[in-house]
């Protein structure tokens, strides 16, 4: 069984993404980047008083950063199913 379907001239031009879609789109990933390594940076800061400026504070700010994006993922992935 095959679930692929033929499209015509009309279908390609309505499922095409428009520039100014495309634009809005790229702007809100490189807007999130950039918040989200500003976040990990201030939460760094704030490790480095707690735990010492040493390789261990770094990794286990890092770690936590990491699993908080891995946990979220994984409860808005099952949540969208």
């Amino acid at each position: 069984m095959s679930f692929v379907r033929m499209s015509t001239a009309g279908d390609d031009a309505r499922s095409a993404p428009r520039a100014g879609e495309l634009l809005v789109a790229t702007a809100c990933l490189f807007v999130s980047g950039a918040l989200a390594l500003a976040y990990e940076i201030c939460w760094i800061r704030k490790g480095s008083l707690l735990l010492g400026t040493t390789t261990l504070a770094l990794s286990t700010v890092l770690a936590a950063f990491f699993g908080g994006l891995a946990l979220g993922s994984y409860v808005i992935g099952q949540r969208s199913q």
